[in-house]
């Protein structure tokens, strides 16, 4: 039996913000844990989070992030804010010695990340990002298979991750679409789980050359759709990554792909065999055996509940990292993906930004060093 408690705060009420409240009131249905509590939800418009945390359960609200953290009743700060935010926001929790979860991506760019992260080293208070993929079990067999050398030693590799949502018509301006709150657009807002990916799956990236493009340059203002808002950030990446060990990669991300909601697939190939995965069927993935020449199909679930055969799809990802962070704290360890994971994904993002705007190869080490 766990006598600790936490009270929870989270920064935003959107998409992620629903996401993390959920995956904290799932707790005791899924690990029978229950030590946390929603204390506060912190938003702009009043209205609108009063709403949202009376439906989900929360204490209290604020429209004063400060207020939010400032709350002794608040242990863990979820950070689901757009990236703009994320530097003062996360600093902040840091300093009051408040436990933070940072959505991905960790900042608007790599200087924002690196500020954070140094707050975060030397902090009492633990912290992580918020790279939901990692926590898939699916993803978890993958390690496994890679580090058993199932498929040998990594050649190369492929991930892509497609969504349709700018070629979709009618879609209205949003936060996203302004590089001086999102930061970036599909690379950064996609890729950057890629990047994670291939540093936990494959291994550190030495150096990139990456391409984006624009294809959307203006979209109807949500508030008055007669006026037309600029769009500031790229629809598409596709990069080519040098890794450690002589591995060879590709990434592309694209939110101007037809007909693909949530489309994430990824090929790592092997001396001895491959491995293929895709976040539409995430429960299962696929194994190739040269030895044997046939894919095998394996359907993979770690949860206590829903049981087995009962998938809990893609919100696993951030009820088991809730759940990794929430036994980081129980038992003193440091949680993973770190805030300075955190920063070595933003690293190999940004290197793509300079190589697309260099058109030559841009070495991530180097990015991290300055």
């Amino acid at each position: 039996m766990v006598s600790m408690q936490f009270g929870v705060g989270i920064l935003g009420y959107g998409f992620m913000g629903r996401t993390h409240s959920y995956a904290f009131k799932i707790q005791p249905f899924v690990y029978n844990l229950n030590i946390t509590e929603l204390v506060a939800v912190y938003g702009r418009n009043e209205d609108n989070v009063r709403n949202f945390a009376k439906t989900m359960g929360f204490k209290t609200y604020y429209v004063d992030w400060k207020k939010l953290i400032d709350d002794e009743r608040v242990d863990i700060v979820s950070n689901c804010l757009p990236p703009a935010p994320h530097l003062e926001t996360s600093i902040y929790t840091l300093k009051k010695g408040k436990h933070l979860i940072c959505e991905k991506p960790l900042a608007r760019n790599l200087e924002e990340a690196k500020e954070i992260a140094k707050e975060a080293k030397n902090a009492k208070a633990k912290s992580m990002i918020m790279f939901n993929l990692r926590f898939l079990p699916s993803i978890t067999k993958v390690k496994e298979f890679i580090e058993e050398d199932v498929i040998g030693d990594i050649l190369h590799f492929r991930m892509i991750f497609d969504h349709e949502s700018h070629v979709r018509p009618g879609r209205l301006f949003s936060w996203k679409d302004d590089i001086k709150i999102s930061g970036g657009g599909a690379l950064l807002d996609l890729g950057v789980h890629l990047a994670d990916l291939i540093r936990y799956l494959i291994g550190e990236v030495k150096e990139v050359f990456g391409v984006t493009h624009r294809y959307i340059h203006k979209r109807p203002l949500k508030y008055d759709p007669s006026k037309m808002g600029e769009v500031t950030i790229e629809d598409l990446g596709k990069v080519l990554l040098r890794c450690e060990g002589e591995v060879l990669g590709f990434m592309e991300s694209s939110k101007v792909s037809a007909g693909q909601k949530n489309y994430l697939n990824i090929e790592i190939f092997g001396t001895k065999g491959a491995i293929r995965w895709n976040l539409m069927n995430l429960d299962e993935l696929y194994v190739y055996r040269i030895q044997e020449d046939h894919w095998e199909r394996y359907l993979v679930s770690t949860l206590k509940w829903p049981p087995r055969g009962h998938s809990m799809a893609w919100l696993q990802g951030h009820v088991i990292g809730i759940n990794h962070f929430l036994n980081c704290l129980i038992h003193n360890e440091d949680p993973v993906p770190s805030i300075e994971d955190g920063v070595k994904a933003q690293a190999i993002i940004e290197a793509a930004y300079l190589s697309s705007k260099s058109e030559k190869w841009i070495s991530v080490s180097q990015l991290l060093e300055i």
